[in-house]
């Protein structure tokens, strides 16, 4: 494995161990029965909403973090038992795709809501936007799909050209 794949692996498990928690407990709340919704959760979402005035979260339903909460999953547990392999890094790049189209089109949409002054825009950015590029605060999709394009790339260079792999790649 190249370096910096064997740098930003355990990034990715970090990433995905606090990702998880967050998905279950901010992103699929909508999905609770309402009697079984904890009532800390809902003072959050509550305190969240009055914030921020995230429309996303003021409407019902849930967004595509039901679909890819499979994905976090098996990419966790295959992560903490230092699987990798090339299903784990198509997995990976898709998750990451779906990731920052996502999260660019919330960004454009938000820039577009007309009740939020500039202050309150950018003070949404800051939670959005860091999932399209690599910071410490979670954002992962740039990083990751570039990272699991070129792992993808790699196995299918040894698939075509039968392990004759340049040195370059």
């Amino acid at each position: 494995m190249p370096p910096l794949q064997t740098l930003l692996t355990p990034l990715y498990l970090l990433f995905f161990t606090i990702h998880i928690p967050i998905m279950l407990l901010v992103d699929l709340y909508p999905l609770y029965p309402v009697p079984l919704r904890p009532a800390p959760l809902t003072k959050l979402r509550a305190w969240y909403v009055e914030g921020y005035k995230d429309r996303f979260f003021m409407e019902k339903g849930v967004g595509m973090e039901g679909v890819g909460a499979p994905a976090c999953v098996v990419a966790l547990m295959r992560l903490r038992v230092g699987k990798d392999s090339p299903t784990l890094n198509l997995t990976l790049l898709l998750f990451a795709l779906q990731t920052a189209l996502t999260t660019a089109v919330c960004v454009a949409e938000y820039r577009s809501w007309p009740e939020l002054t500039p202050a309150e825009k950018t003070s949404l950015g800051g939670l959005y936007v860091p999932y399209l590029v690599f910071e410490g605060s979670g954002g992962v999709a740039m990083v990751m799909g570039v990272d699991m394009f070129d792992r993808v790339r790699r196995v299918l260079v040894q698939v075509e050209f039968g392990g004759n792999v340049r040195k370059t790649e």
